[in-house]
């Protein structure tokens, strides 16, 4: 395999006029090939699409430069373990976005292309899926936590006060989602 970043890009150009229905393809394409894999997203999926096709945007269009798009890949690694993404997910991930690619940029495909994708794919699959193991070894995906305290402020602020199960490193300033 070989990354070829001009021929992935000059493939994605093409489909970036279509980009709402390459997102919806795409996931038709990963939802048929694993159902249960369904369960991970959000029922209303507009959201979801957008922010899919904006990491691939990104992505395609650094990399020239895989060392500076690491963090990136590393970061989404991390986010998408806290959604329950395992390794083998990947594969169905890969095998969605090749489809994907192949039909919507059908007028520049050509067995390069389809290896310059595999090759860009396989590359920040791996970045991904290294970065998701460091972290596991670190710290859990996510973290329960009992409410012990609800103070009102005003009709639309609320403290909320957490005990986490396990120890929550944090400096002053950051932020965590709750839900």
């Amino acid at each position: 395999m070989s990354l070829n970043p001009r021929l992935v890009k000059e493939s994605f150009a093409v489909i970036e006029p279509v980009a709402d229905k390459a997102a919806a393809y795409f996931y038709g394409r990963l939802f048929a090939e694993n159902p249960h894999l369904r369960a991970m997203f959000p029922p209303a999926m507009d959201t979801q699409r957008d922010r899919l096709f904006g990491a691939l945007t990104r992505i395609v269009w650094s990399l020239d430069s895989l060392d500076g798009l690491s963090s990136f890949l590393g970061e989404l690694g991390r986010d998408h373990r806290r959604y329950g993404v395992l390794p083998e997910h990947y594969t169905t991930l890969g095998n969605a976005l090749l489809a994907t690619v192949r039909r919507f940029a059908a007028e520049v495909w050509s067995p390069e292309t389809e290896a310059a994708w595999l090759a860009a794919y396989t590359s920040a699959a791996d970045i991904m899926i290294a970065s998701a193991e460091a972290d596991a070894r670190t710290s859990p995906a996510w973290w329960t936590a009992e409410v012990i305290g609800h103070e009102l402020r005003t009709p639309d602020i609320a403290v909320i006060t957490l005990r986490p199960d396990e120890p929550l490193p944090y400096l002053p300033g950051q932020h965590v989602n709750v839900q």
